[in-house]
Order: C-alpha cells, then sequence, then structure tokens
C-alpha cells in the first residue's frame, strides 16, 4: 500500500498510559498558593513543585501570577488546564543562539546544529529520569513516543531559554510544545528509523514543526545517529510514503524509493548534549545500532500557535489504522508567548 500526500497516518505504538497527566492535574487542584510562591522564590523546579503540594485551595482557578526562579519571567497557573500558561521564559538579556548563517543553513538545508551544548547537568538528569521510566515501563526501552504522559519532569528540558530561543528565532515568538519523545537505541540492539518526513504523521494544520533533538550520549554513525536527506523540505510537500511492517522499525512509514536519493544523506554525528533542528518536512532516518554503546536521543516538538493541533483530524488518523499511537490525547504546552490559534488551540490537560 502506498500513501500520497493526500492521506494520513497516526503513528505505530500503542497509545500510553495518562497516569502521569492525571496525577499531574491531581497535583495542580491539591497545591496551596502560598506554597507555591514561596517554593518558587525558593528556586525550587517547577515540576518539583507542583508535586509538593498536599492541601487544597482554590486560588489557582483565580489564575494568580508568580514568580519564577528565572528573573524576567511570570507563569499563570491554572489547574482546569496546561501546567503553565503564559509567556515563558524570556531573559531580558537573552542572546541569540543562532547566528545569521545558522538561520539562513537551516531554510536551505532543512535542518542546523547550533554552537550549543545542554549543560552536563542537566543530560545527568534526563539520564537518570529516562532510567526510571524504562524501569516502571520496560516496553521502552528502545523508543517511548510520548514522554509528557509518564512524567512532567521533562518539561523543565523544554523550558531551556537558550532552546525556546533557538526554536523562537526559526518559527517565530508564539510557541506551543505538543509532544516529546524518546529514542535511546540500547547497545547492540536499536531500531532502524525509515527514511520519513514527520509531517506524515502529525495532525497539524497548517503543517509546522520545529524539532529539537538533543543528544544524550554522543551520537555516531556507528551506532545510529540522525540521516537527513539536505534540502528535502524545500517544496514544502508531503511526499509518497509506503507502509513497511518488516520488525525491527521503529516506524511504520518509508519514504516512497522514487521520493529520495539515498547518495545524498548526511550523517548527524553529535557530542553528548549537543542538539540538532529541523523542519517537520525534511526527509530523515537511522540505521539501527550495531555498537556496543547507547545512542539515547530526546525530542522537542514546537509548533508555532498560528498552526493548529487538530484534534478531529487526529480522531479520523487514529479510525484509518486503529491501535496505533494516538495523538488525540496530547496535552499542548504554550511556552512562549501568546496562541495565536483564534482559540483553536486546546490547552487543557488531558487525562
Amino acid at each position: 500500500m502506498v500513501l500520497r500526500e493526500d492521506d494520513n497516518f497516526s503513528g505505530c505504538i500503542q497509545a500510553p498510559s495518562r497516569s502521569a497527566l492525571q496525577a499531574g492535574a491531581q497535583s495542580l487542584r491539591e497545591v496551596r498558593a502560598p506554597e507555591i510562591e514561596a517554593q518558587l522564590d525558593g528556586g525550587r523546579n517547577l515540576v518539583d513543585m507542583l508535586s509538593a503540594g498536599s492541601r487544597s485551595a482554590h486560588e489557582l482557578d483565580r489564575q494568580r501570577v508568580f514568580r519564577h526562579p528565572c528573573t524576567s519571567c511570570y507563569l499563570n497557573h491554572c489547574h482546569r488546564c496546561t501546567i503553565v500558561r503564559g509567556a515563558a521564559c524570556r531573559q531580558d538579556t537573552e542572546t541569540p543562539v543562532l547566528s545569521e548563517t545558522d538561520i539562513e543553513r537551516y531554510r536551505a538545508d532543512g535542518y542546523v546544529v547550533p554552537d550549543y551544548q545542554v549543560p552536563e547537568e542537566v543530560i545527568r538528569d534526563v539520564r537518570m529520569r529516562h532510567d526510571r521510566l524504562i524501569a516502571e515501563h520496560p516496553e521502552f526501552e528502545d523508543y517511548c513516543p510520548a514522554l509528557l504522559a509518564f512524567d512532567t519532569w521533562f518539561l523543565n528540558v523544554a523550558r531551556i531559554p537558550e532552546i525556546v530561543g533557538m526554536v523562537e528565532q526559526l518559527i517565530g515568538p508564539d510557541i506551543a510544545l505538543w509532544n516529546s519523545s524518546f529514542f535511546a537505541k540500547p547497545a547492540g540492539k536499536g531500531s532502524r528509523t525509515p527514511w520519513h518526513q514527520d509531517g506524515r504523521y502529525w495532525p497539524i494544520r497548517p503543517l509546522a514543526t520545529c524539532s529539537v533533538w538533543i543528544a544524550v550520549d554522543p551520537s555516531t554513525t556507528e551506532n545510529g545517529c540522525l540521516r537527513v536527506i539536505p534540502g528535502s523540505h524545500r517544496q514544502r510537500r508531503l511526499m509518497a510514503h509506503d507502509i513497511n511492517d518488516a520488525e525491527g522499525l521503529s516506524l511504520p512509514l518509508e519514504l516512497a524509493a522514487s521520493e529520495y536519493d539515498e547518495v545524498e544523506a548526511r550523517d548527524i554525528v553529535l557530542e553528548q548534549g549537543q542538539v540538532s533542528l529541523h523542519d517537520v518536512f525534511l526527509a530523515h532516518g537511522s540505521e539501527p545500532n550495531r555498537s556496543d554503546r547507547p545512542r539515547r536521543g530526546m525530542t522537542l516538538r514546537y509548533m508555532p500557535t498560528t498552526s493548529v493541533f487538530d484534534r478531529d483530524l487526529a480522531v479520523r488518523q487514529r479510525s484509518r489504522r486503529g491501535g496505533l499511537l494516538d495523538l488525540t490525547e496530547r496535552t499542548l504546552y504554550l511556552v512562549r508567548g501568546e496562541d495565536r490559534s483564534g482559540g483553536r488551540n486546546d490547552y487543557r490537560v488531558r487525562s
């Protein structure tokens, strides 16, 4: 079976449990407003703060504004919607990470590797949290499609000002995070990701997303680094994909052979903590991990809020391929700026 431009498809892994989202929503209902304010002033991170509350108060319903440890941002907290709603961290002195050359390269090639590394202590915490996730959910040893459904701690990574700043330079100041995944590729058995375009899977219209890929381990040709076809995004179209049900694949769709020339492929080799950013239409994939070292990579999916995460479209996609990854229950997080969808984006916590 061949999928063409008008077809939609919605993932390959079973819909994850919503227990983490339920716990997060419940903790928001139970935190006292004074405790939030005191803990933020004390510099505790957002997710630890959310899980610390123990007594109910409905000050949150009035969307009181609290100071965040970052010196120049304020957050609105409401238990009926996303954990963080409103303007996200933007330092008055925030220095752009991407150069003009970087931005031009992203426009021309569909991806860029900036001169930036996630701090080592953050990478260490990501590894610890991922180890805990795998201990509780061994089915995600190779690939977890929806980190935030299981542990909202990963929002701390998604809100790093330098990362959000780079995304803003590429897609504009109004940004929603709609997913985070983990491609773990264990040593010697990590699966292959076939050549594909991300947009083939996603119910976003107009189709727009900037993906940030974080190297939790060194990512090399030997252990299955990300590979891209530079410039394959330029026509801004979804190319034909074939269904590939072979074992050992992390995704079930593969670009039709007529759509690309693998001779043009480039390997994105990254050191631990380095990141790459790529466009939603870019053709990319990766080989299996045949080395004796893991190749863990975390992705963050950001869209401009002028686009809509279309849950009705997600339902139609799901009905075409029952039992596969359910995108209808994604929670959107407004991480910077304002919603520009005219109210069509739904930021309520999904449970």
